[in-house]
């Protein structure tokens, strides 16, 4: 259908620049009166860095056994990230992935594109992200998410 077309790219790249704006704060990184020397917020994409949930389109679970991973997220754009797992996957393998600040977590299709070991059983895709998917639709996920969150900050409180 005309107009149609690319409307799930415009998605995609609307949330991941609302992800990525919330989940870094320049103004927190200051030094002496200003920002760090010489560093612009474009350049520090590359720096980030951030955990999600990865669990495959299949429906299948990983070679493991688990149906969800963790596995942490770098090179964050608005059109995809690189994501580093602990066991191989395929390229053209789908995933559903959720990841943001905790008050703004996203679900999104993604395909791995590119894979490269980086050594000690871990792999670097390259994921292009295809579409944003309704939270409504991973609730048990969420609930998950906020359920390890709520336990490490009361391990935190309680530690001496």
């Amino acid at each position: 259908m005309f107009g149609q077309k690319g409307s799930s790219e415009v998605d995609v790249r609307r949330a991941m620049t609302r992800i990525i704006n919330q989940s870094f704060d320049l103004m927190n990184r200051v030094q002496g009166d200003g920002p760090v020397a010489s560093e612009k917020r474009a350049d520090s994409r590359s720096q980030r860095v951030m955990s999600a949930f990865v669990m495959p389109c299949s429906g299948k679970p990983f070679a493991s056994g688990e149906l969800i991973q963790t596995v942490l997220v770098v090179d964050v754009s608005s059109y995809g990230m690189s994501a580093v797992f602990l066991e191989r996957v395929a390229v053209d393998d789908q995933f559903i992935f959720m990841f943001g600040p905790n008050d703004a977590r996203q679900f999104f299709r993604g395909r791995c594109v590119r894979i490269e070991h980086i050594g000690l059983g871990a792999f670097r895709c390259g994921i292009s992200l295809l579409e944003v998917l309704k939270n409504a639709n991973y609730q048990a996920i969420i609930q998950y998410a906020d359920a390890l969150e709520t336990s490490i900050d009361d391990a935190l409180v309680s530690s001496p």
